[in-house]
C-alpha cells in the first residue's frame, strides 16, 4: 500500500488523464473545477484541517504544515489559521513547487530517461485491469514507471469518494502564495523524489507493483486512503501518529525498505532544508506531506533539534 508518496506532481498528471472519455458507466464524472462563486462560499465556511506547527528561531516565526495529497471539494479552502500563517510568510516552501512548468518538464525528462522494467505478462495484464477498474485509460500512463503507475493507480482509486489529487493541498497553497505575489520555493528536486521512488532493483520493483495491485484489486489501497484523509481532515494526530499500526504498509522487506526511502530517509534533507529557507527568506510557510510530521524522525522533532522552539497550533 502506498499513500506515503511525495508530492511528484501527480495531481496535475490525474487531473490531465481524467479529461480523457471515461471507460465505463461507473466511472466519476469527468472533474468539475468549482466555480467563482463556489469557491468563495467554500471559502466563507472554511476550516482549519491538517496540522499546523509554529516554529520560532533567531527572531523569526514560521509556520510547519502537514498537507493531503488529495482533497475534497469542499476542503479545498485553506482554514483561518492556516490563511493567516499563509498571509504573515514571506515565502511558501513545498516538496515540489507544483505550479512551476518547468518542474514537469523536468519530471517528464526523467522518466522518459529511465530504464525500462518489463513486468511479467500476467502482472501487466492485472495492472491493465486496474485501470480500467480506476477508470484510467492506460495510454494515459504509457509514459510513467510501473512504480509511477500504481501510485496514480492508488490516487484514482479514491475518486469516487470524492478525493481529488487535482485538489491537493500542495497545489492549492502553491495557487494562493503566487496570488499573493510570494515566492515558491522548493524543498527537493525532482530527481531525489524519483530516487525515494525507484524500489532498489527490478525484482523489488516487481514485488512492490504486484502488492500495490493486490492492494487495489482487494480494496485496501482505498481503505486506508480514506481513513488517512478522514484523519487529516480531522486533525488526529492520534491516528496519523500511529499510522503504521493499520497502514498495513510494512509486511515485506520490499514495503519496509520503500517506507524508509519515502518517509525516513528524506525527512532530515527536508529539515535542513526549511532551517536554512526560514534563515535566509523567514518567516517562512513550509508545507509537507502530513505523514513526515509524525514519528521519532518527524520534521517537528528535527527542528526542534536544530534549535527551533515548535508549538503546535493545531
Amino acid at each position: 500500500m502506498s499513500i506515503r508518496l511525495p508530492r511528484i506532481i501527480a495531481s496535475i498528471l490525474l487531473a490531465a488523464m481524467l479529461c480523457l472519455p471515461a471507460l465505463a458507466q461507473d466511472c466519476p464524472p469527468p472533474l468539475q473545477p468549482p466555480t467563482q462563486a463556489e469557491l468563495q462560499k467554500l471559502a466563507a465556511s472554511a476550516r482549519d484541517r491538517g496540522f499546523l506547527w509554529r516554529i520560532e528561531k533567531d527572531g523569526r516565526v514560521s509556520h510547519l504544515y502537514g498537507t493531503l495529497h488529495a482533497q475534497k471539494a469542499q476542503w479545498i479552502s485553506p482554514g483561518p489559521r492556516v490563511s493567516q500563517a499563509l498571509r504573515a510568510a514571506n515565502a511558501l516552501a513545498l516538496e515540489i513547487d507544483v505550479t512551476d512548468p518547468a518542474t514537469l518538464l523536468q519530471q517528464a525528462a526523467a522518466m522518459a530517461a529511465q530504464p525500462a522494467t518489463p513486468l511479467p505478462a500476467a502482472l501487466r495484464a492485472r495492472l491493465r485491469e486496474r485501470m480500467q477498474a480506476e477508470c484510467v485509460p492506460p495510454e494515459a500512463l504509457a509514459m510513467l514507471p510501473p512504480e509511477m503507475q500504481v501510485m496514480t493507480l492508488t490516487l484514482a482509486a479514491v475518486r469516487r469518494d470524492g478525493l481529488e489529487a487535482a485538489y491537493g493541498s500542495d497545489l492549492m497553497l502553491a495557487l494562493a502564495a503566487r496570488a499573493q505575489n510570494k515566492p515558491v520555493h522548493a524543498l527537493e528536486t525532482v530527481d531525489e523524489q524519483l530516487r525515494a521512488i525507484k524500489p532498489a532493483n527490478d525484482a523489488d520493483l516487481i514485488a512492490l507493483v504486484d502488492q500495490s495491485v493486490r492492494d487495489l484489486e482487494g480494496g485496501l489501497a482505498r481503505r486506508v486512503l480514506l481513513r488517512a484523509a478522514e484523519s487529516w481532515a480531522n486533525s488526529d494526530a492520534g491516528a496519523m501518529q500511529h499510522y503504521r499500526d493499520w497502514c498495513e504498509c510494512e509486511r515485506t522487506a520490499t514495503e519496509r525498505a520503500m517506507q524508509q526511502r519515502l518517509l525516513h530517509d528524506r525527512n532530515p534533507v527536508l529539515a535542513e532544508r526549511i532551517t536554512a529557507l526560514h534563515a535566509s527568506h523567514g518567516p517562512l510557510f513550509a508545507a509537507v506531506g502530513a505523514l513526515h510530521m509524525f514519528g521519532p524522525n518527524g520534521l517537528p522533532d528535527l527542528l526542534r533539534a536544530r534549535g527551533f522552539k515548535v508549538t503546535r497550533v493545531f
